[in-house]
């Protein structure tokens, strides 16, 4: 059964700002795929100009954008024809372009906010052995930084 491209695609989130851009004008699939390329040989070297690489990502992001959205191809052949994503930098930069959100900050945030939880559910879970020893360093800090200046005499 053939269903229309329209009905396939993915729709944007809420905080998917550039879910799917358009190709600036002048600019052609074709030229999109040159440059593709070129970052995939500059990938292949052996001391990578990273800087050009992010530059590469950023100019290709529409193109990108369209094939994984329209596409929907396996990692495997992301990974393939987009190496450079796969590298920490780039993931932190692709989230950027995709939400306008910095992912690290907004990582710790969130992981911030359910710090006291995790503690919680670390102490419960005693009988882990190098968690045992964390929680009680954790501990011993919390007991001397409460006890205050006049334990200290």
């Amino acid at each position: 059964m053939f269903v229309p491209l329209d009905q396939r695609l993915k729709r944007a989130k809420k905080s998917e700002v550039n879910f799917l851009p358009d190709f600036p004008e002048g600019k052609a699939h074709s030229d999109f795929e040159m440059e593709r390329s070129a970052m995939v040989m500059e990938m292949k070297k052996r001391k990578v100009d990273w800087k050009q690489i992010g530059e590469m990502m950023g100019n290709t992001f529409p193109l990108r954008r369209k094939e994984i959205v329209e596409d929907e191809p396996l990692v495997a052949q992301v990974k393939e024809r987009w190496p450079a994503l796969f590298r920490e930098q780039q993931i932190e930069a692709e989230f950027a372009r995709l939400t306008s959100v910095d992912l690290k900050s907004s990582f710790f945030t969130g992981l911030d906010q359910y710090l006291l939880r995790f503690l919680e559910l670390y102490k419960a879970k005693s009988g882990i052995v190098g968690l045992t020893r964390l929680m009680r360093c954790l501990d011993d800090e919390e007991d001397s930084s409460s006890a205050g200046p006049s334990s200290l005499s």
